[in-house]
């Protein structure tokens, strides 16, 4: 039951993605962001179930294990576009991934707290996916 909801939140927020996709606005920052709580762990969820069709068809798997508390924090900020830039990331990895026994890309988010004025924590979100070399071109990193 819980894929066939990851799966349909997918399904849902790809459909947003690809709607809302306005690379120039992004580069010129003029898109104004929707900022909202949501669950980073539902939203890493999201962005493995997208990758899954192409990894299936490259054969690279992709490897996700995060800990609890990255599975369970909650943010507030723009969960679609993190989900695009993640999902296109993590795309690009399995694309340029060598297609070979036991190929696989494995995504990680490394977390780093900071107090800042009157006690107030801020999290600062450092996303990585490894994958074997040679890896993605210089040109599109």
């Amino acid at each position: 039951m819980q894929l066939l909801r990851i799966s349909t939140l997918c399904q849902e927020q790809l459909a947003k993605i690809l709607d809302d996709v306005d690379l120039e606005s992004i580069e010129e920052c003029y898109l104004e962001m929707n900022t909202t709580e949501f669950n980073l762990g539902e939203t890493l969820d999201a962005v493995v179930m997208q990758g899954m069709s192409l990894s299936t068809k490259r054969k690279v798997q992709i490897v996700c294990d995060l800990p609890d508390e990255i599975s369970s924090m909650d943010l507030y900020e723009d969960n679609l576009r993190l989900q695009q830039v993640l999902s296109n990331f993590l795309r690009n990895a399995i694309l340029f991934s060598p297609v070979m026994e036991d190929s696989s890309v494995a995504p990680s988010v490394i977390p780093r707290n900071e107090k800042i004025r009157n006690g107030v924590d801020v999290v600062h979100l450092k996303f990585k996916i490894d994958h074997p070399a040679p890896g993605i071109p210089v040109a599109l990193v």
